[in-house]
């Protein structure tokens, strides 16, 4: 048996005239719908026979009704004399919880993808980007592996959605353009003697003409995206206008010092 102290005392009344078996099933009782910890069926009761009784001088009951109840009636006598309960011990097993963190390892991202977008078509919902989608995967593996399918609710799958949706904006426009440039000619307009005359240009053979990539240098434009920013505004230094002014009328005394020694200096070279 596993001896621990769980949740505590309880406190039952209990006739000895009832026996070991129905004192048992009531003592069961008191495990219904506790998940920590199981007592099991071959599980003893233990009593402590005196007042300064150490734990491992305890005493298992019987079960056979006559001993039993010989035991109850003599311990019972000498706690009643000294105005004392009968205390009863049951030693249960502590339930061994599972981690229900799990590692998001490759194999089970991959699972948890198939299954969110097996998900998502059953109920003819659009999947999400690639980057939404992983980011939830790795979220869904990390719980129990009965737990539902949840989408995430937070602000970094919101980003990814937003990336996811920037990206597929951004193919969109380079299909675009890769389709208009996939033709092995180009239309152009040479204005001549005034009139303008449609020219069809062989992309291939004039980028080997000048020496030029075999693929389009100019990606689909993309305005730049700028973010708002607070106007600078200068704030009076009020503390050290003080030392400012203080600093600023030394320097003029220290000038007007320098000036008139200057000048007196000349004056007796002259004379």
């Amino acid at each position: 048996d596993c001896r621990i102290v769980h949740k505590g005392s309880h406190e039952i009344s209990f006739s000895i005239r009832e026996g070991y078996g129905i004192l048992k099933e009531r003592l069961k009782r008191l495990f219904v719908g506790d998940t920590a910890v199981i007592w099991p069926e071959n599980a003893g009761i233990y009593i402590k026979a005196t007042v300064n009784a150490r734990q491992h001088e305890y005493k298992r009951l019987p079960e056979d009704e006559q001993q039993c109840a010989g035991v109850l009636k003599a311990v019972w006598t000498r706690f009643r004399q000294q105005g004392k309960r009968v205390p009863l011990f049951l030693y249960a097993k502590r339930v061994k919880k599972s981690n229900p963190i799990h590692r998001a390892t490759a194999s089970r991202i991959a699972q948890a993808t198939q299954a969110i977008s097996e998900l998502l078509q059953s109920e003819n919902r659009d999947p999400p980007g690639p980057a939404s989608i992983e980011y939830g995967a790795t979220m869904q593996v990390r719980q129990q592996d009965s737990a539902p399918i949840v989408q995430p609710d937070n602000e970094t799958f919101r980003q990814l959605n937003f990336i996811d949706r920037q990206a597929q904006q951004h193919q969109q426009e380079l299909s675009a353009v890769t389709a208009t440039t996939a033709s092995p000619t180009r239309r152009i307009h040479i204005r001549l003697n005034g009139v303008e005359v449609p020219i069809d240009l062989n992309i291939h053979e004039l980028r080997q003409a000048l020496g030029l990539s075999g693929y389009d240098l100019r990606p689909p434009f993309r305005s730049r995206i700028i973010p708002a920013t607070a106007e600078p505004h200068d704030v009076a230094d009020d503390d050290h206008a003080e030392e400012k002014e203080d600093g600023g009328s030394d320097e003029n005394e220290e000038a007007n010092a320098e000036a008139k020694e200057d000048h007196n200096s000349r004056e007796g070279t002259l004379v």
